[in-house]
């Protein structure tokens, strides 16, 4: 959740912590409008996790074009906007094309 000029910006981690609980949202929302931000701490197991799950995507990946299917990178952009946009043509755009296999589409409307 962030802030876009004057638009409150969501995802789907923003709407799986709502799930999770309310009050997530409420600290979150007043984070993106200049509020506290959470406190951040070191934590080696995460990073432990996240390469792990890195290496997981580069084999499954690699295991997808081994097969002959077309691959699609859509790839991460500096900053959110207007990578978000573009982003998400990107993603139609190898959608409308028949890609087999989209790594890291996005999907966008302005807002969510």
């Amino acid at each position: 959740m962030h802030l876009h000029g004057s638009t409150l910006v969501l995802s789907a981690t923003d709407l799986s912590g709502f799930a999770a609980c309310p009050h997530l949202t409420t600290l979150n929302h007043w984070a993106a409008l200049g509020g506290p931000k959470p406190p951040k701490f070191d934590d080696p197991s995460a990073e432990v996790l996240r390469q792990r799950g890195l290496e997981h995507e580069a084999l499954l990946l690699e295991s997808y074009r081994e097969e002959g299917l077309a691959v699609v990178e859509i790839g991460e952009a500096e900053g959110r906007f207007p990578a978000a946009d573009a982003r998400a043509r990107m993603t139609f755009d190898a959608m409308r094309k028949g890609a087999d296999v989209i790594y890291q589409g996005c999907l966008f409307d302005g807002r969510w």
